[in-house]
Order: C-alpha cells, then sequence, then structure tokens
C-alpha cells in the first residue's frame, strides 16, 4: 500500500548544525483507518523531510490514538538513523541529537526504575 501523509496535524522543523541553511522538516498525518481493514486498525503516516529519502513512512494501532502514539515513539530512532549520516541533526538551540521528544516517550518501555513507586 502507498502511504500518503494526506492532512498534516502537527510538524516540527529540525536542523542541521553544520548545515545551517538546510531545512529538515517532521511531519504528522491524521491518523485514519486502514482501507480494508478487517478490525477496524488505524495508521499515522509521518514524514521527514529534507534528509534521507522522504519516504512517507506508518506507524499502526488498535485506534486512531495508539497510531499516533507509536508514530511518536518511533520519530526519534528513525531520526537517531539518520543522524548516522547527517550527525548535526537537533531541535533548535539544543544539542546534536535531541529533537524535543518527550522523556516518557524517549524511554518507553518503562525501566525498573522509573516503575517503582515513591
Amino acid at each position: 500500500m502507498k502511504m500518503e501523509l494526506g492532512q498534516v496535524i502537527a510538524e516540527r522543523r529540525l536542523r542541521l548544525s553544520d548545515s545551517p541553511g538546510r531545512e529538515v522538516w517532521v511531519r504528522l498525518g491524521l491518523p485514519r483507518p486502514f482501507p480494508d481493514a478487517p478490525f477496524g486498525d488505524y495508521y499515522c503516516p509521518y514524514q521527514i523531510v529534507g534528509i534521507g529519502d522522504e519516504r512517507v513512512r506508518h506507524a499502526g494501532g488498535v485506534d486512531g490514538l495508539q497510531a499516533l502514539e507509536l508514530a511518536l515513539l518511533v520519530l526519534p530512532t528513525e531520526l537517531n538513523v539518520l543522524r548516522r549520516t547527517f550527525p548535526g541533526l537537533g531541535w533548535d538551540d539544543g544539542p546534536d541529537g535531541q529533537y524535543a521528544f518527550s522523556d516518557t516517550l524517549m524511554s518507553y518501555p518503562p525501566t525498573a526504575a522509573s516503575s517503582e513507586k515513591p
């Protein structure tokens, strides 16, 4: 199935510290049902533009919210893979390799230390 990004619901501009004029965008599309899915599963398309192959990819879930959450979980990993080729990749004035995704997303699944009760 060829993915299309469709309606963009959120985007973030990243920078390459060694190429200041180059723009890199992370874009999230509106989650929607898989066509002809027997159980009504959803997918959330996303795209990284400005580096890499710029292909639209997706994360799937049992509903739109899970598909969106899983897209947000996989994006930092995909950006880290691209950072091997583009080492200056980062968000705003943060250090290279930081994309401003929440710590909750970056630390999933929870480690034993983070799941302990105070």
